[in-house]
Parts: C-alpha cells; sequence; structure tokens
C-alpha cells in the first residue's frame, strides 16, 4: 500500500504516455474487473498498483480504478485497503480526488474513484519551476483540500507532486490516501524522502504537521525547481519576502514552529498574495475564518460519506434553439456550472432532459424551457436565472442547500456565501478574474470570516490586468 503507485496513480496524458513509450499492451484491456468495470486503458503502473480507466457498466460512465497488489484473502492486507477506503471517504472537497468504492476481483483489490484528466505536479514540474503566481494558486487548492481532511482528523502522510493532480478544469486535487492515519497516529516510517517532517521519519506520533512539512517542501520545489536546501531564504531568492517566510515557517524541524493544519495554510497564503494595501483587512477575516471553520466543523451534524447520492433529480442538459451560433453551447456550460456549483444538483447522461429555446434581442438574453423563462444582460446572470428556477421548481426544500460536508470543508456557515464562492471559484478557472473577485467580494460581504473566499479574491487581484486591479481597487 505505501507506493501504491505514487499518486492516484498517474493521470490520463501521463499514463498514455508511459504506454507508448514502453510498447507494451496489458492483457486486461477489454476485460470486466468484479464484474461491472470493463478496462479501457491503462494509465499508470507502480510496485504495488496499476491504475486503469474502466467504464462502470452499470452507472455507464469512466472512472479511474487501482488494482492493488494484495491478496484479498488475507485479512491483515484486506483490512490496510478498507482502512484507506474509510479514511479517503472522510473527507469530501473539490481539491480532493474522490474514492468511491472498494470491490474484489479475482486479480485483487480494487479501488474506484474520480476519473481526472490532466497530468500531475510531478510531471508538470520535470517541465521546469512555476512562476510565482501559478505557484500561489496551486499552493491555495492544495491547502485548501488538506484544511478538509485535517478538519476530519485525516493526515495524509505522502504530500507529494506525484500526488497532486492538475486537472483539465483547472483545478490541483489531492490524491492517494494510500498511507494516510487519523491525527495522533504513530507513524511506520513511510513516505517519500524530502517530503517527510522529521517526526515521521523517526516514527512518532503525526497530526497535520507532518502534511505541513510536506507542503513547504512542495512549496519550495515549485518555486525554485528543487527540493529545499540548507540556505532555503538563498534558494527562493527573488520570491517575496513573505512567500520564503511562509516557506521556512512549514519546514521548521519542530512541529510546534510550524502553522498548525491545512486552515491556517490557507490563511497564511491568502496574506502572501493579499495586495500590500488591504492585507490587514484580509488577514483578519481569515483569522476569524479559521477560528469560524473549527467550529462549524464541531457544530455541524456528520456528512455523508463521498460517493454517496444525492436524491435530487439528475439533468441531461439538450439544445437551446434559437440563439446565434455558439450561444447554445456557452449557455449550456454556463446552466451546468451553476446547477452543480451554486446547487449542487448532478448533470450528465441519463438525467431528466433540460431543452428550449434561446434568443438575443436588442442586447437582452433570453432563455426558456418549459413554463420557466428568464431574461437577463449577460449569459452568466441568465443561467443563474434559469438554474433558480429549475431548482425551486424540481428539487425538494431540503435539499436545495449545501450538504453539511460542503459547508464543513468551505468553513463557512452561510449558504449564500458558499454559493458566490463557488461562482467566484468557476469564473477564476475561466480566467475571469474581475467576475471572480466581484463574487468573492459578495461572498466575504456574508462572511467576513470566509478564508477560502478571502483566498480566491486575493488570488483574483492578484491574476488580473492593471486594468482589472484599479477596477477592483475601486470596488472597495
Amino acid at each position: 500500500m505505501s507506493d501504491a503507485v505514487g499518486s492516484t496513480a498517474r493521470t490520463v496524458r501521463d499514463g498514455r504516455a508511459a504506454e507508448r513509450r514502453s510498447g507494451e499492451i496489458d492483457a486486461r484491456i477489454g476485460t470486466v474487473l468484479a464484474g461491472r468495470y470493463r478496462v479501457l486503458e491503462r494509465l499508470g503502473q507502480g510496485g504495488m498498483a496499476t491504475v486503469y480507466r474502466v467504464r462502470d457498466l452499470t452507472l455507464d460512465v469512466d472512472v479511474a480504478l487501482k488494482l492493488l497488489a494484495v491478496d484479498p484473502a488475507d485479512p491483515q492486507q484486506f483490512e490496510a485497503v478498507q482502512h484507506e477506503v474509510r479514511l479517503a471517504r472522510r473527507v469530501t472537497h473539490p481539491n480532493v480526488c474522490r474514492l468511491y468504492d472498494v470491490v474484489v476481483d479475482p486479480a485483487g483489490c480494487c479501488l474506484t474513484m474520480e476519473l481526472v484528466a490532466g497530468e500531475s505536479l510531478a510531471v508538470r514540474l520535470a517541465r521546469g519551476r512555476l512562476a510565482t503566481a501559478a505557484a500561489m494558486r496551486i499552493a491555495g487548492e492544495v491547502a485548501a483540500g488538506l484544511a478538509c481532511a485535517h478538519a476530519a482528523q485525516v493526515v495524509h502522510r505522502d504530500l507529494k507532486p506525484a500526488n497532486v493532480l492538475l486537472a483539465g478544469d483547472g483545478r490541483a486535487i489531492v490524491a492517494d490516501f494510500g498511507i494516510a492515519g487519523l491525527t495522533g497516529d504513530r507513524a511506520h516510517v513511510a513516505g517519500t524522502t524530502g517530503y517527510m517532517a522529521p517526526e515521521q521519519q523517526a516514527g512518532g506520533e503525526l497530526d497535520a504537521r507532518a502534511d505541513v512539512h510536506a507542503f513547504g517542501a512542495m512549496l519550495c520545489q515549485m518555486l525554485s525547481g528543487a527540493l529545499p536546501a540548507d540556505d532555503v531564504a538563498r534558494q527562493l531568492a527573488g520570491a517575496p519576502a513573505e512567500v520564503i517566510a511562509l516557506v521556512r515557517a512549514c519546514l521548521a524541524r519542530s512541529p510546534a514552529e510550524r502553522p498548525a493544519d491545512g486552515a491556517a495554510l490557507v490563511a497564511g497564503l491568502a496574506a502572501v498574495v493579499a495586495p500590500r494595501r488591504r492585507r490587514m483587512w484580509l488577514v483578519a477575516g481569515v483569522a476569524v475564518g479559521v477560528a469560524g471553520a473549527v467550529a462549524v466543523a464541531m457544530a455541524m451534524p456528520p456528512r455523508a460519506g463521498a460517493g454517496e447520492p444525492r436524491r435530487a433529480p439528475r439533468y441531461t442538459l439538450a439544445g437551446f434553439a434559437g440563439g446565434p451560433d455558439g450561444l447554445d453551447a456557452s449557455f449550456r456550460a454556463r446552466l451546468r456550472d451553476e446547477l452543480i456549483d451554486a446547487w449542487g444538483v448532478e448533470v450528465g447522461d441519463g438525467g431528466g432532459v433540460l431543452a428550449g429555446q434561446l434568443a438575443d434581442t436588442a442586447g437582452r438574453l433570453r432563455a426558456s424551457t418549459g413554463e420557466i423563462a428568464a431574461d437577463a444582460a449577460d449569459l452568466d446572470q441568465l443561467a443563474a436565472a434559469i438554474a433558480r428556477a429549475v431548482v425551486l421548481r424540481d428539487v425538494p426544500p431540503a435539499l436545495r442547500r449545501p450538504t453539511a460536508g460542503d459547508l464543513i470543508a468551505a468553513g463557512t456557515t452561510d449558504v449564500e456565501a458558499w454559493r458566490a464562492w463557488r461562482r467566484g471559484q468557476r469564473q477564476a478557472l475561466l480566467q475571469h478574474w474581475y467576475r471572480a473577485f466581484q463574487l468573492c467580494s459578495g461572498a466575504l460581504r456574508r462572511d467576513p470570516g470566509f478564508a477560502l473566499a478571502a483566498l480566491e479574491l486575493a488570488l483574483s487581484y492578484d491574476s488580473g490586468d492593471r486594468q482589472q486591479a484599479q477596477a477592483m481597487s475601486r470596488a472597495f
């Protein structure tokens, strides 16, 4: 289990390249594992596991399947597999790879999980170090995923670039909880040299600060192209002083001198990337948010495990006819994002069909589906209006809110603030920096202590061009 491919193996692009280089044809391609998963291609292989892209014949979707080199008949080995599943399912967050289930096949134990199309951070770093802005954005998303894991008392224990996946939609995703443990567990000396904290190498008790050490090593590598050396300040010469200070704090030999956990990393990153004249406002808000996240986690009821279905309707988006060329596809993309991100509704094949009409008249957009109609000045507003009307029509009131797990992971108790932040995240992925800034500002007005919204706002400000930055400045 300790090597389990190194990242939830590799991602789709890595695996295809590896197979082309080796010229091998895996004998399992085309076979069906566990009576349900048809093997389509091998994505990656390590000493303890092979990862495949498979077709789930029951749900008719592609997922990743990790075939572990363990004997299902061996109680100790099978318990280790179940332990990984139990820990991974405690963590539900957009920046953590979702693990669905464990199944048994004569070939071995199989874990099914989210299929991530893209590449690992390790593959990206093999091409050279990252610009500071790109490194900060990846670091922020990794920290957000760690914050969720640490709130659930889960310590990853093998954080490294090979276990961070860079998805095609722009997300950085923490993967492979194969050697994860709970806070306070005593470590077997397992992990990856260069990233392991001193207490982990010594086999001592571990908590979130072991992951913080690995995070610091990884951030140093993103910025400099190499693992930390004796003189980190010299190695990171040219990086902002605040970034160097954060890396050095993460790498402190004593756990007591490091940031406490992923939530503290989110706060630290927000302080680093915030424009200087707004830094005190953001840091104050983030500090409240870190404390608030703990209160939320204690006050909220336990959330359902990862992969457990919600009972809200599922939709398939068909055509919206009548508008200019390209308007239909753009509108459906935004409508999909609104339904998923703002309302938590499932969108995909096999759901109830949503179709209708689009029109663009005198600069005003109008959409209709069934008895629902709305008009707006732009596609974002139009999609938000249609999504809201559809949900109010079809989704029971109890299912119109994000789950308790969603709120715990984000660190807010305000549903509308959560929705504004999720929309802002989506706009940032599209590099619509000013729109992301507006949405995250709205989230912070509703919940000034919302740390992740503060981080996304600061990153959006930092990423926008000069004209956008001036507009953002006037917005305060």
